[in-house]
Formats: C-alpha cells, sequence, structure tokens
C-alpha cells in the first residue's frame, strides 16, 4: 500500500474518519427514501412513460449510465433509480428484473468512465496520466457496452 491509501484507511484499516464514509451513504439512503415516499420516483416514472411510450425501457440503461457517471457509484445510481425503474415496468407491463438489470449494467458502464473512479484507479497505481485522457480512451468502448446493453433490453423485454 503507498503511503497515500495508507493515510486514508489508516494503521488499523478502520478508516481514520468513518464520519465522512457514513455521511454521504446515509445522505442517499434518506435522498432515496424520500423519492419513493413522496412519490417522485413514481411521478418520474410515469412522466418517462408518457414521453418515451413503449422505448422507454430502451432508457434504463442510459439513466443507470448517468446515474453513476453523474454519483461516481453504481450503488448510488441503483438505489436512486432502481424504484423508477421497477414503477416503469409495472407501467409498461414489461418484466421488472429486464428493467432492473438495464439499470445495473448502464450504472457499471457508467461507473467505468466516472472521473472519481478513474482518478482512484490512477492513484492507486501512481500513474502520472491524467483522468481526462483516461476517460477520453475508455469511452468509446463504455458507448459501446451501453448499446449493446440497450439491444440486450430489447431483446428481453419485447422477445
Amino acid at each position: 500500500m503507498g503511503p497515500r491509501a495508507h493515510d486514508a484507511v489508516g494503521p488499523r484499516g478502520l478508516g481514520t474518519q468513518p464520519a465522512t464514509i457514513l455521511i454521504p451513504i446515509l445522505a442517499l439512503t434518506v435522498l432515496s427514501s424520500l423519492l419513493v415516499d413522496t412519490g417522485t420516483t413514481s411521478t418520474l416514472a410515469l412522466g418517462f412513460v408518457v414521453a418515451l411510450g413503449s422505448a422507454d425501457p430502451l432508457a434504463a440503461p442510459t439513466l443507470g449510465a448517468l446515474g453513476s457517471f453523474m454519483s461516481g457509484s453504481t450503488t448510488s445510481s441503483n438505489a436512486l433509480f432502481s424504484g423508477l425503474q421497477a414503477h416503469s415496468a409495472d407501467l409498461l407491463d414489461v418484466p421488472k428484473p429486464s428493467l432492473l438489470a438495464a439499470q445495473t449494467v448502464g450504472a457499471n458502464v457508467g461507473n467505468s468512465v466516472t472521473p472519481v473512479i478513474v482518478a482512484t484507479g490512477l492513484e492507486s497505481v501512481n500513474a502520472s496520466r491524467e483522468s481526462a485522457s483516461v476517460v477520453r480512451e475508455v469511452l468509446p468502448a463504455a458507448l459501446i457496452l451501453l448499446v449493446l446493453a440497450t439491444g440486450l433490453v430489447a431483446a428481453m423485454v419485447w422477445s
């Protein structure tokens, strides 16, 4: 472990400031609960279904990717948008597992080009490259994966 990683983790592996980790997790949990409990998730799902119609399932991987790209976490994207995907599936009478899988696949693809994840990876191997150049290099492959995921959703939903 390099000196920076040791400083972040601490000598006992417990972390030097657990609150800095717990606060965002608690905030995300509260936010996702509020979105569901206030009906915001249902309203957003209805809006997506009205706007996109039967093509709505094709947007699931992209929404997952955008969620993880913006939040820096597949888990965050899924916490925020899996309820929306499940409600969209109900509205369209399509299999929930298909949209939830599409959400997760998209979130993982988006996570591969998340600047904070790329920077963390570069730092962990002491690379001297800039995050932006790595994101530009990886982005075409991520977009191809996103297109493939969208195609798989189409096959799962309409076959």
